[in-house]
C-alpha cells in the first residue's frame, strides 16, 4: 500500500515537472529577443523581491527566537526554585549575555537594511550631483554586505546562548531526564 501511493506521487511529480518544462519551452520558443529581455528583468525583480523579503523575515524571526529565549532565561534567574548545578552559574550569565548580543545584532541588522534601502533609493533615482550621491552609492554597496555580516553574528549569538541555556537546563534536570 505504501508503495503504491509512492509510485502515485512521483508519476504526479514527473508528469508536474514534464508540464512545466514544456510550457517554459514553448513560451521561450515563441518570444522574440525584446520579450526575453523583459520576461529576465520581470524575473530578476520578482526574485529580488522574494530575497529582500525572506531576509527580512529571518532576521525578525530569529530577533524573536532571541527575545523570547532571553525572556525565558531571566525568569530562570529570578526563580528561587532554580537553582543551577555547582560551578556552572555562569553558564545562564552566558546565556544572557549571548543572546543579549543576538538581540543587539538584529536590530542593528535591521537598521542596516533601512539605511540600506534608503542609499539604493538614492543611488537609482540619482536625487544628488555632488558627493552626496557617491556616497550613497558607496554606502548602498557596503550596507548589503553589513547586513548580511550582522544577520549572521546574530545566527552565532543566538546559537551560543540557546547552547548555553538547552545544556544548563539538561544537566540541571539530568535526574528528571534519567528516569
Amino acid at each position: 500500500m505504501c508503495c503504491l501511493i509512492f509510485i502515485l506521487i512521483f508519476s504526479v511529480t514527473a508528469l508536474c515537472l514534464v508540464e512545466v518544462v514544456l510550457a517554459v519551452r514553448k513560451k521561450e520558443g515563441n518570444m522574440n529577443n525584446e520579450e526575453k529581455e523583459r520576461d529576465e528583468k520581470e524575473r530578476f525583480v520578482r526574485w529580488q523581491d522574494y530575497r529582500i523579503t525572506q531576509f527580512s523575515f529571518a532576521i525578525n524571526l530569529f530577533l524573536s527566537f532571541s527575545v523570547a529565549a532571553l525572556g525565558f532565561c531571566l525568569t530562570l534567574i529570578k526563580d528561587p526554585t532554580f537553582v543551577p548545578p555547582n560551578g556552572m552559574g555562569y553558564l545562564l550569565r552566558n546565556s544572557a549575555i549571548g543572546l543579549t548580543c543576538s538581540i543587539i545584532f538584529g536590530s542593528l541588522a535591521t537598521f542596516s537594511r533601512l539605511w540600506d534601502f534608503r542609499c539604493t533609493v538614492i543611488k537609482i533615482r540619482k536625487k544628488y550631483a555632488d558627493c552626496r550621491q557617491d556616497a550613497a552609492e558607496i554606502f548602498a554597496k557596503l550596507l548589503g554586505i553589513a547586513s548580511w555580516c550582522l544577520f549572521y553574528f546574530q545566527l552565532a549569538a543566538l546559537a551560543y546562548g540557546a547552547f548555553c541555556l538547552i545544556y544548563i537546563l539538561i544537566v540541571a534536570n539530568l535526574d528528571k531526564l534519567a528516569k
